[in-house]
């Protein structure tokens, strides 16, 4: 075996193949303009590149601040949906535009997040789009002080300087479902959501959506624990054992997955014996059951907006730093009946 051939080549060997330097090797290669090379030497260059399996070096060029054009996109974790759909539609701008994304799962630990933005900022990364825990965000002020460009992505937090962040308000979904149930006819309509911090926008906008449409809140209940399948269980059994309500709003997708295997497990149907609509629209929605009435959140487009504001930062853009928040979308389905009650007037 010739073990020399495992190393990986380098341009040094690229040009010594090709019978040139290695600064025109580096020319050719990189495409650089105003470098006056002949047809045949760029040919014989290409040719030795192809022949040693040559490719580039991105990261050490970043590192050396060289041709960089390199992303840190920091999310919580890769197994949910909603982070992928964002890093798809970051991913989809990045590419466009010429820019390489280096994705890091922090798994939501402020210390891992920590770890990843110093040993990025080391490597002279270009940029930061950071989707990060809300302990972690203190972390960020590394960044702001190296006067790297970042955006911030789905969760804003509390800072004494302005920044750029692109979120939608997860109240506004609630309300939205909210107020359809109620538009369909429903005033006793129930809420299972997450207990975490990160959510309490989604069920103080429940309490109060209920209040501003006169509903009682003794018959719009809230159910409130962790996206687990035992949570789910759970949750499920307690708004049953209520016996009230018609109508239902899972305020969060991994939970209303859970939620809904145990609808099948004893059962329950959908629309006959309760209404549902569904925050996030994740794949299953619309495959389970007679496909749940689910509001849209704009994760992709979270990614595409944030991923071009940041690129216009790094290319010398400077617009105000703000706060960006996407709208979310209604998506019906068969979820939800339709019963007796008097519709929302216009002063709603």
């Amino acid at each position: 075996m010739d073990f020399g051939r495992l190393l990986r080549p380098t341009l040094k060997d690229v040009a010594v193949l090709a019978g040139t330097s290695i600064a025109t090797a580096s020319n050719v290669i990189s495409g650089r303009q105003g470098k006056f090379v002949s047809e045949e030497l760029r040919k014989k260059v290409l040719e030795a590149a192809a022949d040693l399996g040559y490719t580039p070096n991105l990261l050490a060029r970043s590192m050396k601040g060289k041709g960089r054009k390199m992303i840190a996109m920091l999310v919580p974790e890769l197994y949910n949906t909603i982070y992928m759909r964002m890093v798809v539609g970051a991913e989809r701008v990045f590419n466009n535009r010429g820019y390489l994304m280096l994705i890091c799962s922090t798994m939501g630990d402020p210390a891992r997040e920590e770890g990843y933005i110093q040993s990025l900022l080391d490597q002279q990364v270009d940029g930061f789009m950071l989707a990060i825990s809300l302990k972690g965000s203190v972390h960020v002020d590394k960044i702001e002080k190296r006067g790297v460009p970042y955006v911030v992505l789905d969760r804003p937090y509390a800072a004494d300087y302005p920044y750029d962040s692109v979120a939608f308000y997860g109240g506004e979904a609630v309300t939205m479902a909210v107020e359809h149930l109620y538009d369909k006819g429903h005033r006793r309509i129930g809420f299972i959501g997450p207990v975490m911090p990160e959510f309490v926008d989604r069920r103080n906008s429940f309490a109060s959506t209920v209040a501003r449409l006169g509903l009682s809140r003794d018959d719009c209940p809230e159910y409130l624990g962790h996206p687990s399948e035992e949570e789910g269980a759970r949750l499920l059994g307690e708004f049953l054992a209520g016996n009230k309500c018609t109508a239902l709003v899972i305020g969060h997708h991994i939970i209303g997955e859970h939620v809904v295997e145990r609808m099948r497990e004893i059962g329950l149907e959908v629309p006959r014996d309760v209404s549902a609509v569904i925050i996030g629209n994740p794949v299953w929605a619309k495959m389970a059951g007679p496909g749940f009435t689910a509001v849209e959140l704009p994760h992709p487009e979270l990614g595409e907006i944030g991923a071009a504001r940041l690129i216009d930062r790094i290319e010398g853009s400077d617009d105000e730093k703000r706060a960006i928040l996407v709208d979310c979308t209604m998506v019906e389905r068969a979820s939800v009946a339709e019963i007796g009650g008097k519709a929302r007037t216009a002063a709603f």
